[in-house]
């Protein structure tokens, strides 16, 4: 019984490439292959005039590397495992995280946070320097300082607490955020009014209530907006009051009366208006000294008159307290 000899491809042209069992469907010169690429081919000249071209094979020399995790010093030995999006793992307790948040994501497999498997881990979003300090909060322990932190640190941490309701650190970083004003009143403002914290707001509110309410009003809740608007007419209507009645008698260029009006009404937020009021004058013009005083003191009457935003919001609430 002989043995079956493999076919021979001897007669075929030089060059043309084979298969193990027959040539390959199309007339190729010389093959290069090039790392994440297709292979790329010269053809003979009685292949360039077919109308009909085979597809060439590709090649994907992609490929994933694994990222190793290391476990956060302070959070080793909980029973709950989460992962940063730096890759760092917290063991963080589950009977602490079940009495001081509300929010974390459930496992995976049973769709709870207290009976996760040992094994799994639950992603977040937030990073680890983030995530360090708000587990803290959930420990029945002296609460993190964050007296030290810039404000994007302390702000990534808010946004954090409010994402996974974790209530302390809710009421600390609203607390601290309060030093970052003014610098970041706009970025303030919008994490106050997303979240409805009046706290927040009554505090923006002397830097911020004379925009327009359109600049606030898709950003306010119902509520807030209607005690907002109530504060900024006012004070709107004291501002045209004040600049109205500071008629200047005199001609000289250097009286600050009539300058202190245009800067009134060029910018007519609380803080700017009580400044401008008090100010000292530099230059006394003593043709318009006493109805300058006179002035002021009715435009400091005016402008104490202005209702506070926290004054106004208590007395809604105990208007709708009686209605109930």
């Amino acid at each position: 019984m002989s043995t079956a000899q493999p076919a021979s491809h001897s007669h075929l042209p030089t060059g043309t490439v084979t298969n193990g069992s027959g040539p390959l469907p199309f007339p190729l010169e010389s093959t290069r292959f090039t790392m994440g690429s297709s292979p790329q081919s010269t053809l003979s000249p009685s292949a360039t005039n077919s109308t009909v071209r085979p597809e060439r094979p590709k090649f994907n020399f992609n490929f994933e590397v694994p990222v190793l995790s290391v476990t956060s010093d302070r959070f080793k030995d909980g029973d709950i495992k989460f992962r940063s999006r730096d890759n760092v793992v917290f063991h963080v307790h589950q009977k602490y995280l079940e009495l001081s948040a509300e929010g974390f994501p459930s496992s995976a497999t049973n769709g709870s946070t207290a009976t996760a498997e040992l094994d799994e881990i639950i992603p977040l979003f937030e990073s680890s320097a983030t995530l360090e300090i708000l587990f803290q909060f959930i420990y029945p322990k002296d609460q993190p300082n964050l007296l030290h932190m810039d404000f994007q640190s302390v702000m990534d941490v808010a946004k954090a607490a409010e994402k996974y309701v974790v209530y302390n650190a809710m009421n600390v970083c609203q607390f601290r955020l309060k030093d970052f004003l003014p610098d970041h009143l706009e970025e303030i403002f919008d994490f106050a009014a997303a979240h409805d914290h009046a706290t927040l707001l009554v505090a923006t509110a002397p830097l911020m209530i004379h925009k327009p309410l359109e600049h606030v009003a898709d950003k306010l809740s119902a509520n807030m907006y209607k005690a907002w608007s109530l504060c900024h007419d006012h004070l709107i209507r004291t501002c045209c009051k004040v600049a109205a009645n500071a008629g200047c008698v005199c001609t000289r260029a250097s009286c600050e009366r009539e300058t202190y009006c245009k800067r009134v009404l060029e910018s007519p937020d609380l803080s700017t208006l009580q400044r401008i009021v008090i100010m000292p004058r530099q230059s006394p013009c003593d043709l318009c000294c006493t109805s300058y005083t006179e002035w002021r003191d009715e435009s400091w009457a005016e402008i104490k008159a202005i209702p506070d935003l926290k004054a106004v919001l208590k007395q809604r609430e105990t208007r709708s307290g009686d209605k109930h």
